[in-house]
């Protein structure tokens, strides 16, 4: 699977905030479900198997309350395979059992300082939660592992916090501070044609494919809805799956815009 930079897997399409503009309060058609351990473990095994050596151990929902989290984490270190979360930090599990899963990193979205701004966009959302647990996991796991990032989305009504933000993390050391500005998450409007090129051969194919959390594979993040999907895992392998299909863009899927990380051009 040399094509792909990981792949994801997602184990809770559950989430306990409200955020603005995210898909899951927004365009998201799915059912709310967690996925079965066993087929967690199935889809982990499928991995390790076919070759990948890193894992996002979440989707649209909350991965951290996702009531296995901690078994599929241990499961996926003793095959082997890195392990990524991201978390909007508003989780009660006991932050020693995390460091101790054996997760290889930790992002926690960080877009507010005060209460008032971290809601605007995180809407049931508890900021002082979030950097307590925040700082607890730096703590904990300093010298080791997880590597823990704070992640700051920058819009115009929190741009007023973002040294703020800064400075609090800088005081915790060996966090990571990771600046993004936010990327569309819908296709409405978009033109893959001329975001990608006219040419057919400037066409991109995604390194991240992704599991979601009934079995099935989808070639991109950006698929919330499953709308395409390659197979399923709970009857394919994972293998024949994505060899089956070379995970190319067309007219039919344009959900992914240039500026994606995990796009891969010709």
């Amino acid at each position: 699977m040399k094509h792909f930079n990981g792949i994801i897997l997602e184990p809770s399409t559950v989430c306990n905030l409200r955020c603005t503009g995210c898909v899951h309060t927004t365009t998201f058609k799915r059912r709310k479900e967690v996925m079965p351990v066993n087929l967690a473990v199935k889809c982990l095994k499928e991995i390790a198997r076919c070759g990948f050596d890193k894992v996002y151990l979440y989707g649209i929902g909350e991965p951290l309350i996702y009531p296995d989290i901690i078994d599929i984490i241990e499961v996926a270190y003793n095959l082997g395979l890195t392990t990524i979360i991201s978390t909007n930090g508003n989780y009660s599990l006991p932050n020693k059992k995390i460091v101790e899963s054996g997760l290889s990193k930790i992002i926690f979205s960080f877009d507010g300082f005060t209460q008032e701004i971290y809601e605007t966009y995180r809407v049931g959302g508890n900021v002082e939660l979030l950097k307590r647990n925040l700082v607890e996991i730096a703590e904990l796991a300093k010298g080791r592992k997880p590597i823990v990032e704070a992640q700051f989305i920058a819009f115009k009504w929190n741009i007023m916090e973002m040294e703020a933000v800064e400075k609090f993390i800088k005081e915790i050391p060996d966090i990571i501070v990771n600046i993004k500005n936010p990327l569309h998450n819908s296709a409405k409007g978009h033109d893959a044609k001329k975001t990608l090129g006219k040419s057919p051969n400037r066409f991109a194919f995604c390194i991240q494919p992704m599991i979601l959390v009934n079995g099935e594979v989808v070639m991109c993040c950006r698929d919330h809805n499953g709308k395409y999907p390659l197979g399923n895992i709970i009857n394919q392998s994972l293998e024949d799956i994505l060899i089956d299909h070379p995970m190319r863009y067309d007219e039919r899927f344009p959900l992914c815009v240039k500026q994606c990380p995990h796009l891969k051009g010709e």
